[in-house]
């Protein structure tokens, strides 16, 4: 996502390169600034530094800083939970074309958090960021389907969006294959891969539900 961060350790020297020019004004400083403190990175991490240089090259549309500060308000890091504040940063972000971010406002549309639920709108940044290969969003387009959630109900649209995600290799995806195969409803038997996907009903991979998948694809 940003240069350098493969380094092992930032020497002052460099670190003094990136604040002048932070200084100066240059967003990409500013943003990999922020990076290097939040994580700590060869220095000690500090999360009021690492907000105050994301915030400075969000607010000039960074868009690399712009998603992790949405991302630092919705998990609360460094700053106060705020999911009002996250959906905000998500929206810049997701009106470029991120699929991340539009996965994020999908969840936050589907639960309500931080927005007035709205399955609707969820489907709509749902489907945006599933044409550009979401994991998340292929599962939660499944669910929707799956539960007629701002759709008519769909089982086999449902198992269209999970076997998407389960030829991505979603194991969660693969559960939900598999309990559809179980009661039968929108698949048709397919010999191994029917028994692959059943067998992922005994594996203890669902230890947290969807609203808990992070904004990645």
């Amino acid at each position: 996502m940003f240069m350098f961060l493969n380094t092992a350790v930032y020497s002052d020297e460099l670190m003094n390169i990136l604040t002048t020019k932070a200084d100066a004004g240059d967003t990409e400083s500013q943003a990999l600034l922020g990076v290097i403190y939040l994580n700590g990175i060869g220095v000690s991490q500090d999360n009021k530094q690492a907000v105050r240089w994301l915030l400075m090259a969000a607010n000039q549309d960074n868009m690399k800083a712009q998603m992790v500060i949405a991302n630092l308000y919705y998990a609360g890091k460094g700053v106060m939970q705020n999911f009002k504040e996250a959906a905000s940063w998500y929206h810049k972000v997701a009106a470029r074309g991120d699929a991340d971010a539009q996965s994020m406002l999908c969840e936050l549309y589907y639960e309500g958090k931080g927005v007035k639920q709205d399955y609707k709108e969820a489907l709509s940044w749902c489907l945006k960021a599933a044409q550009q290969g979401s994991i998340n969003a292929f599962i939660r387009l499944g669910e929707m389907y799956s539960e007629g959630e701002g759709v008519s109900q769909d089982q086999k649209e449902a198992a269209g969006w999970y076997r998407k995600a389960s030829d991505s290799g979603s194991a969660e995806a693969q559960f939900y294959l598999g309990a559809l195969f179980l009661i039968g409803k929108g698949v048709i038997k397919e010999g191994h891969h029917q028994i692959r996907w059943v067998a992922t009903l005994d594996q203890p991979h669902r230890a947290s539900g969807p609203a808990h998948r992070s904004g990645s694809k």
